[in-house]
């Protein structure tokens, strides 16, 4: 569907809502719901420059969408992953491809507040992350090294 965004309401047919800056959408399992119902995309993209990449977040049922979260350039190709934690009332989110683009980010619910976490390297290369009361739980995406669980406290 190419970065398309369509709702389905009850007992009607798809209708077309938003369309992504860039990329195709999102990875699997990589949308998010909060305690208010909005739902939280994680863009995932060629992004070959290196631009911005964003978080989108949507509202009244998905009729309305918006960028709560632009990755600073050059930071990440894309994102993996958008992931609400209920134990700390967060989101998390994972990012990659290359050496130095691979973060764990955690962010308050509004994404006025961002951190990264880890080196970029591979190791940080998540593709989901489960939110548990002890700790998030990921494997690492190192396709020619060594890949682990991982459980970040």
């Amino acid at each position: 569907m190419g970065g398309k965004i369509y709702r389905i309401p009850q007992g009607g047919p798809p209708e077309f809502v938003f369309q992504l800056e860039q990329g195709r959408g999102t990875l699997h399992g990589g949308v998010a719901l909060d305690p208010s119902g909005r739902l939280h995309l994680a863009e995932y993209c060629r992004n070959s420059e290196r631009a911005s990449v964003a978080i989108y977040r949507g509202s009244d049922d998905g009729r309305h969408w918006e960028i709560c979260y632009e990755s600073p350039p050059g930071k990440l190709r894309h994102f993996h992953g958008c992931f609400y934690d209920s134990h700390a009332d967060c989101f998390w989110f994972s990012s990659g491809d290359e050496h130095g683009e691979n973060w764990i980010g955690r962010a308050n619910r509004e994404f006025s507040e961002v951190e990264f976490i880890g080196d970029g390297s591979k190791f940080y290369s998540a593709v989901n992350l489960i939110p548990r009361e002890d700790g998030i739980y990921f494997t690492n995406d190192d396709p020619p090294g060594p890949n682990y669980i991982c459980r970040l406290d």
